[in-house]
């Protein structure tokens, strides 16, 4: 589609001991449902299913993802976009500092922007404070687009760079309850656009009590042709997204298997279209670590 819309859970590793090797199996479903004004977005509804795989201890993380994406537009005449999503990344933890790498390739039956190849790469550190720990840090996204199309419909390779800085504290409150907040600033430059540089912002607060956790996500600002969550989201659209937020609910049900919900809304501009459109997304997912 115009948007490959896949959401994916952030892994919380448990170990049974300091370097133990820890797998992690997630499987997911999303449902997508845009707004009903025709004028707004030309997109009906959609369906996205994809599993997550994880390996690795307190030194590194290798990580997997594919992603499966169909979506029906408002005009039966309009064949139903196809889209898959394969994600590959390497992380490096070191006493206070870790390193990141990686590349996500985009399959789609769309001709707007067309197959896209995504290079991912993250530098952070971080310092502890007693159970608390403050990290730190910058993404940055290559994305190409080698059959794409500008916003005059001239068709040429449409490339973008993203720059993502971040903090995060992560609180102990007592035994029982944790508290992690996290902040984003997404800078891209995409000199193949009318306006070529675009800002945004990110926000997730994640409560843990026991078992049971709830994270809460917001954002705002200007995103084109961006790129979320460490690289596993790619929006290879030229659709404008301004403002968002998602609830998501999670519980541990032992040590090795969870299950969480989530709901999110996104509001923007599809390119094309005129009025702002919006779509909700509820994604539900199972993960099983060992």
């Amino acid at each position: 589609m115009k948007i490959s819309k896949k959401v994916i859970l952030g892994s919380l590793l448990i170990a049974s001991n300091l370097y133990a090797e820890v797998t992690t199996i997630l499987p997911y479903v999303a449902t997508l449902d845009y707004t009903n004004n025709a004028n707004e977005s030309a997109k009906k509804d959609g369906l996205i299913g994809g599993i997550y795989y994880s390996y690795g201890n307190l030194d590194y993380l290798f990580e997997m993802n594919y992603s499966h994406t169909n979506l029906n537009y408002k005009d039966s005449n309009i064949k139903d976009l196809k889209q898959d999503d394969f994600t590959i990344a390497y992380s490096g933890y070191d006493t206070n500092w870790k390193y990141k790498a990686g590349y996500h390739y985009v399959s789609s039956n769309d001709n707007d922007l067309g197959d896209g190849h995504i290079f991912i790469v993250e530098v952070g550190g971080y310092q502890f404070y007693g159970y608390d720990k403050f990290s730190y840090g910058l993404e940055g996204y290559y994305s190409i687009y080698n059959d794409g199309h500008d916003e005059n419909n001239i068709q040429k390779t449409i490339d973008a760079y993203q720059f993502t800085p971040y903090i995060g504290y992560s609180k102990a409150i007592n035994i029982n309850t944790r508290n992690d907040i996290e902040f984003k600033l997404n800078y891209i430059i995409a000199n193949d656009y009318e306006k070529d540089s675009y800002t945004s912002y990110e926000i997730k607060d994640t409560l843990y009590y026991k078992s049971l956790y709830i994270t809460l996500r917001a954002y705002g600002g200007k995103m084109k042709t961006g790129v979320k969550d460490g690289g596993f989201i790619v929006y290879n659209t030229k659709d404008l997204y301004k403002d968002g937020y998602s609830v998501k609910l999670g519980y541990f049900i032992d040590k090795n298997f969870s299950v969480s919900a989530r709901y999110g809304r996104n509001n923007f501009e599809e390119f094309g279209m005129s009025g702002e459109a919006s779509n909700d997304v509820a994604l539900f997912t199972l993960k099983y670590s060992y």
